[in-house]
């Protein structure tokens, strides 16, 4: 059957898989999974439609981590970075970091209008943490891909050998920096719920809550109320919670040794992924340490160094085979979706609720001159170079994205390419209805009569870094 393509976007999906596999995606349906089978051979597949690529390789048996988002010559040429997107398959997304991340901003963005200073700064600053994570869960995922890859080309992969190269390093560097800065934004939530949430509801007294520890401290100890928010706090920091071993990781790596090495030696594991029709895919497996507590509470006090030839004996135990079961990207993943649930859950009880930011005639503060930019012009404003997606609500709002994959992750209708007569159509059919949404490129807007449209193009010319 053939596959008609016309309509579908001018992007490069590159699709992160467990393991350190990708599935690539050129325009067009065909998608090839790297690196090939263990005997030998090449995976492909096609796409019936744009959107299927996520479902047919999950049918296949792939676990999906993330995607980067190929759209325009500057991304592609290594000019800027691609658009990353850390994939949970939930019921209302799979892009659950980057619409939370979008809904801290739009706190942010309404307490800056009613002039709250302190819910600003510290609604941006979640805002900020939840992209920086969401980026250094991809550089985990990056290194993983390296990993595997310089195994598998020098023709020495071979299940279950243990090994360390150079690329190792790397590998258990970001898994140690992704747990850092993790709970940077543990703080940041636990600072956000004593300081906005809590202080007023059990009229605590006002002393600053900066950590999870002066949450525990001063809310967690002392309160001891039904309140489904207070009870999944307690519940995550008690031991065995995901947030107390999530300390315990970080305080492992910042107080006492790095992940390779804190008890035994570890090293990277040859792996193979099983997908259907029993076909095997390399992959590798980065331990980590089952109990970073317990390895800390023994170097601290000392036990860890009592007797040498324990101490040698577990250093060795890798080389015998005895490696912890736990993967580095998969805690990494897990403890990613904790913290974008957590976040969500936060902000669903923020006293500021969040505000889209509305774009109308208001906002432009001088006349807009038109001018046919230069070459030169052209490279620096990358606006001419990009798409933007614009879309309507029924109250008259007008919003847009400098992303060109917004559209797949937020709306089902997207038209390619875009001419006046089919705009003009679209905002016919959903007069009053539900959000509607178009692809426009600059040189379109400049054909479009409606006001709206214009009036966006201009601020967007005005202010191309908006996004």
């Amino acid at each position: 059957m053939e596959i008609n393509t016309q309509n579908w976007p001018v992007a490069i999906r590159i699709i992160h898989l467990k393991g350190g596999a990708r599935a690539i995606n050129n325009p067009g349906p065909t998608v090839i999974i790297r690196p090939q089978t263990i005997d030998r051979k090449e995976l492909k597949l096609q796409l019936k439609t744009y959107g299927s690529i996520f479902s047919n390789l999950e049918a296949l048996g792939f676990d999906i981590i993330g995607t980067d988002f190929y759209t325009n010559d500057s991304e592609i040429a290594g000019n800027a970075p691609p658009q990353w997107q850390p994939f949970h398959r939930q019921q209302e997304t799979v892009w659950p970091t980057t619409k939370v991340t979008q809904l801290w901003r739009q706190i942010a963005h309404a307490s800056f209008k009613k002039e709250q200073g302190y819910l600003w700064d510290i609604s941006s600053r979640i805002a900020h943490q939840l992209r920086v994570v969401g980026w250094r869960f991809r550089e985990i995922s990056e290194f993983y891909h390296i990993q595997s890859r310089s195994i598998v080309n020098r023709g020495n992969f071979e299940e279950g050998i243990m090994f360390e190269d150079r690329n190792t390093w790397f590998i258990y560097n970001a898994l140690q920096t992704f747990l850092v800065d993790a709970c940077i934004l543990r703080d940041y939530m636990a600072e956000f719920a004593g300081n906005a949430i809590f202080r007023e509801r059990y009229k605590i007294p006002k002393k600053s809550i900066t950590s999870i520890s002066g949450l525990i401290e001063n809310v967690l100890n002392k309160i001891s109320e039904q309140d489904p928010l207070l009870i999944q706090f307690k519940v995550s920091t008690n031991n065995g919670g995901w947030i107390k071993t999530l300390g315990n990781y970080r305080n492992l790596i910042v107080h006492s040794a790095p992940l390779a090495y804190a008890e035994k030696k570890l090293f990277i594991v040859c792996r193979t992924y099983k997908i259907k029709q029993n076909t095997k895919l390399p992959a590798i497996h980065c331990p980590i340490p089952d109990d970073p507590g317990h390895i800390q509470i023994s170097r601290a006090n000392g036990i860890h160094f009592e007797n040498f030839s324990d101490q040698f004996d577990k250093f060795t135990k890798a080389v015998r085979g005895e490696i912890p079961s736990l993967d580095g990207i998969d805690y990494a993943h897990m403890v990613l979706r904790y913290l974008v649930d957590f976040s969500k859950m936060l902000a669903e009880e923020s006293p500021v609720k969040p505000e889209n930011i509305v774009i109308n005639k208001s906002d432009i503060i001088e006349p807009i001159k038109r001018e046919h930019p230069t070459n030169q012009a052209r490279h620096e404003n990358k606006i001419l170079e990009r798409n933007f997606l614009i879309y309507f609500t029924p109250d008259g709002g007008v919003y847009y994205t400098h992303s060109a994959h917004a559209a797949e992750m937020y709306f089902e209708e997207i038209f390619y390419p875009v001419t006046t007569e089919k705009i003009k159509e679209y905002l016919e059919q959903h007069s009053g209805k539900a959000m509607s949404a178009v692809f426009v490129g600059l040189k379109s807007v400049d054909e479009i009569e409606t006001e709206k449209l214009i009036t966006v193009a201009e601020d967007l010319y005005r202010h191309p870094t908006n996004s």
